[in-house]
Protein backbone atom coordinates (compact mmCIF):
# COMPACT_ATOMS: atom_id res chain seq x y z
CA UNK A 1 0.00 0.00 0.00
CA UNK A 2 2.72 2.60 0.88
CA UNK A 3 4.84 1.89 -2.51
CA UNK A 4 1.46 2.40 -4.71
CA UNK A 5 1.24 5.77 -2.32
CA UNK A 6 4.66 6.62 -2.98
CA UNK A 7 3.95 6.01 -6.83
CA UNK A 8 1.05 8.10 -6.93
CA UNK A 9 2.59 11.03 -5.50
CA UNK A 10 5.76 10.41 -7.87
CA UNK A 11 3.02 10.97 -10.61
CA UNK A 12 1.32 13.91 -9.43
CA UNK A 13 4.75 15.41 -8.47
CA UNK A 14 6.06 15.18 -12.21
CA UNK A 15 2.60 16.13 -13.72
CA UNK A 16 2.55 18.79 -11.66
CA UNK A 17 5.98 20.16 -12.15
CA UNK A 18 5.84 19.73 -16.41
CA UNK A 19 2.16 21.95 -15.75
CA UNK A 20 1.94 25.05 -18.01
CA UNK A 21 -0.76 27.33 -16.97
CA UNK A 22 -2.03 29.72 -19.35
CA UNK A 23 -3.10 33.24 -17.90
CA UNK A 24 -6.74 32.80 -18.78
CA UNK A 25 -6.50 29.57 -16.60
CA UNK A 26 -4.45 31.70 -13.84
CA UNK A 27 -7.93 34.33 -13.85
CA UNK A 28 -10.15 31.62 -13.39
CA UNK A 29 -7.88 29.53 -11.00
CA UNK A 30 -7.47 32.87 -8.95
CA UNK A 31 -11.22 33.81 -8.64
CA UNK A 32 -11.75 29.76 -8.24
CA UNK A 33 -9.46 30.11 -4.94
CA UNK A 34 -11.00 33.35 -4.05
CA UNK A 35 -14.29 31.62 -4.02
CA UNK A 36 -13.29 28.67 -1.90
CA UNK A 37 -11.66 30.83 0.46
CA UNK A 38 -14.88 32.71 1.00
CA UNK A 39 -16.75 29.29 1.70
CA UNK A 40 -14.13 28.61 4.13
CA UNK A 41 -14.30 31.22 5.87
CA UNK A 42 -18.20 32.09 6.00
CA UNK A 43 -18.86 27.95 6.71
CA UNK A 44 -16.66 28.73 9.74
CA UNK A 45 -18.80 31.30 10.96
CA UNK A 46 -21.48 29.33 10.48
CA UNK A 47 -20.51 26.73 12.54
CA UNK A 48 -19.06 29.39 15.46
CA UNK A 49 -21.67 31.96 15.23
CA UNK A 50 -24.90 29.90 14.13
CA UNK A 51 -25.25 32.87 11.44
CA UNK A 52 -24.50 34.06 8.27
CA UNK A 53 -21.21 36.34 7.85
CA UNK A 54 -20.17 37.84 4.28
CA UNK A 55 -16.49 37.72 5.45
CA UNK A 56 -13.82 40.09 3.54
CA UNK A 57 -13.40 43.82 2.72
CA UNK A 58 -15.36 42.84 -0.44
CA UNK A 59 -18.61 42.31 -1.22
CA UNK A 60 -18.69 39.31 -3.92
CA UNK A 61 -18.50 35.74 -2.77
CA UNK A 62 -14.63 35.87 -3.10
CA UNK A 63 -11.85 36.47 -1.03
CA UNK A 64 -8.62 37.38 -2.94
CA UNK A 65 -6.25 37.12 -0.51
CA UNK A 66 -6.87 33.25 -0.77
CA UNK A 67 -6.86 33.91 -4.84
CA UNK A 68 -3.38 35.41 -5.24
CA UNK A 69 -1.62 33.32 -2.74
CA UNK A 70 -3.09 30.37 -4.89
CA UNK A 71 -1.74 32.00 -8.01
CA UNK A 72 1.69 33.52 -6.51
CA UNK A 73 2.70 29.70 -5.16
CA UNK A 74 1.45 28.26 -9.12
CA UNK A 75 3.98 31.10 -10.65
CA UNK A 76 6.60 31.76 -7.59
CA UNK A 77 7.25 28.32 -6.41
CA UNK A 78 7.58 26.43 -9.30
CA UNK A 79 10.82 25.38 -8.80
CA UNK A 80 10.32 23.82 -5.49
CA UNK A 81 7.40 21.37 -6.96
CA UNK A 82 9.39 18.60 -7.60
CA UNK A 83 10.48 18.33 -3.67
CA UNK A 84 7.33 18.36 -1.57
CA UNK A 85 8.82 18.78 1.98
CA UNK A 86 10.37 22.16 1.23
CA UNK A 87 7.79 23.23 -1.14
CA UNK A 88 5.48 22.82 1.83
CA UNK A 89 7.43 25.59 4.24
CA UNK A 90 7.94 28.11 0.95
CA UNK A 91 4.04 27.97 0.44
CA UNK A 92 3.75 28.96 4.43
CA UNK A 93 6.41 31.53 4.06
CA UNK A 94 4.94 32.93 0.52
CA UNK A 95 1.21 32.68 2.42
CA UNK A 96 2.27 34.19 5.36
CA UNK A 97 3.94 37.51 3.87
CA UNK A 98 0.73 37.77 2.00
CA UNK A 99 -1.43 37.55 4.85
CA UNK A 100 0.97 39.94 6.98
CA UNK A 101 1.37 42.62 4.30
CA UNK A 102 -2.29 42.68 3.50
CA UNK A 103 -3.14 42.67 6.87
CA UNK A 104 -0.89 45.72 7.67
CA UNK A 105 -2.08 47.83 4.59
CA UNK A 106 -5.79 47.13 5.86
CA UNK A 107 -4.89 48.69 9.08
CA UNK A 108 -2.93 51.34 7.52
CA UNK A 109 -5.30 52.82 5.00
CA UNK A 110 -8.64 51.56 6.76
CA UNK A 111 -7.39 51.77 10.42
CA UNK A 112 -9.18 48.65 10.31
CA UNK A 113 -8.64 44.78 10.82
CA UNK A 114 -10.29 41.81 9.07
CA UNK A 115 -8.73 39.32 11.05
CA UNK A 116 -7.17 39.26 14.40
CA UNK A 117 -4.81 36.22 15.75
CA UNK A 118 -3.78 37.84 19.21
CA UNK A 119 -5.78 35.40 21.48
CA UNK A 120 -3.14 32.90 19.45
CA UNK A 121 -0.67 31.52 20.97
CA UNK A 122 2.17 31.57 17.91
CA UNK A 123 1.47 34.63 16.28
CA UNK A 124 3.17 37.94 14.77
CA UNK A 125 1.33 41.11 15.87
CA UNK A 126 -2.34 39.47 15.05
CA UNK A 127 -1.89 39.42 11.37
CA UNK A 128 -0.09 35.89 10.91
CA UNK A 129 -0.79 32.57 12.93
CA UNK A 130 1.29 29.30 13.03
CA UNK A 131 -2.10 27.26 12.41
CA UNK A 132 -3.12 29.47 9.71
CA UNK A 133 -0.02 28.72 7.84
CA UNK A 134 -0.11 25.03 8.46
CA UNK A 135 -3.41 24.89 7.17
CA UNK A 136 -2.53 27.26 4.13
CA UNK A 137 1.02 24.74 3.69
CA UNK A 138 -1.60 21.75 3.41
CA UNK A 139 -3.89 23.85 1.11
CA UNK A 140 -1.35 24.79 -1.29
CA UNK A 141 0.17 21.34 -1.58
CA UNK A 142 -3.27 19.86 -2.78
CA UNK A 143 -3.24 23.10 -5.12
CA UNK A 144 -0.20 22.31 -6.89
CA UNK A 145 -0.44 18.95 -7.14
CA UNK A 146 -4.19 18.09 -7.39
CA UNK A 147 -6.69 20.71 -7.74
CA UNK A 148 -4.75 23.20 -10.62
CA UNK A 149 -3.46 20.41 -12.80
CA UNK A 150 -6.82 18.98 -13.32
CA UNK A 151 -8.47 22.06 -13.32
CA UNK A 152 -6.18 22.87 -15.79
CA UNK A 153 -6.23 20.19 -18.08
CA UNK A 154 -9.86 19.97 -18.41
CA UNK A 155 -9.71 24.07 -19.30
CA UNK A 156 -7.62 23.10 -22.16
CA UNK A 157 -10.55 20.32 -23.42
CA UNK A 158 -13.03 23.21 -23.58
CA UNK A 159 -13.48 25.34 -27.07
CA UNK A 160 -14.84 27.92 -28.08
CA UNK A 161 -14.56 31.54 -27.00
CA UNK A 162 -17.14 31.55 -24.24
CA UNK A 163 -14.71 30.82 -21.41
CA UNK A 164 -12.55 33.93 -22.24
CA UNK A 165 -16.45 35.78 -21.87
CA UNK A 166 -17.07 34.32 -18.85
CA UNK A 167 -13.29 35.73 -17.41
CA UNK A 168 -14.10 39.24 -18.83
CA UNK A 169 -17.40 39.57 -16.56
CA UNK A 170 -15.94 37.68 -13.97
CA UNK A 171 -13.13 40.46 -13.99
CA UNK A 172 -15.50 43.31 -14.51
CA UNK A 173 -17.47 42.43 -11.64
CA UNK A 174 -14.26 41.63 -9.34
CA UNK A 175 -13.15 45.49 -10.89
CA UNK A 176 -16.73 47.32 -10.07
CA UNK A 177 -16.80 44.77 -6.29
CA UNK A 178 -13.51 46.55 -5.61
CA UNK A 179 -13.52 49.88 -6.72
CA UNK A 180 -16.54 50.61 -4.41
CA UNK A 181 -15.51 48.68 -1.26
CA UNK A 182 -12.19 50.78 -1.82
CA UNK A 183 -15.15 53.92 -0.93
CA UNK A 184 -17.70 51.76 1.01
CA UNK A 185 -15.61 48.65 2.51
CA UNK A 186 -17.65 45.48 4.53
CA UNK A 187 -17.53 46.31 7.72
CA UNK A 188 -19.80 45.22 10.91
CA UNK A 189 -19.96 42.23 13.41
CA UNK A 190 -18.12 38.94 12.86
CA UNK A 191 -15.95 40.94 9.77
CA UNK A 192 -14.28 43.81 11.50
CA UNK A 193 -15.34 43.10 15.07
CA UNK A 194 -14.86 39.86 17.14
CA UNK A 195 -17.29 37.15 17.35
CA UNK A 196 -18.71 38.57 20.58
CA UNK A 197 -20.22 41.29 18.76
CA UNK A 198 -22.36 38.95 16.62
CA UNK A 199 -23.15 37.12 19.49
CA UNK A 200 -24.65 40.03 21.06
CA UNK A 201 -26.71 40.88 17.77
CA UNK A 202 -28.52 37.78 18.13
CA UNK A 203 -32.25 38.81 19.24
Amino acid sequence: MRAVYRQWMQQDVKRSAAESYSPLSLIFLFFFFSFIGWCWEVGYHLVIDHRFINRGMLFGPWLPIYGVGGVMILLVLRHFFERPGKLFFMIMLVCGTIEYLTGWALETIWHTRWWDYREYTFQIQGRVSLIGLLIFGTGGLTIVYWIAPRFNQWLGKQEGRNEEIIAFLLLALFLIDVCYSILHPNQGAGITAPAGAVLAMRP
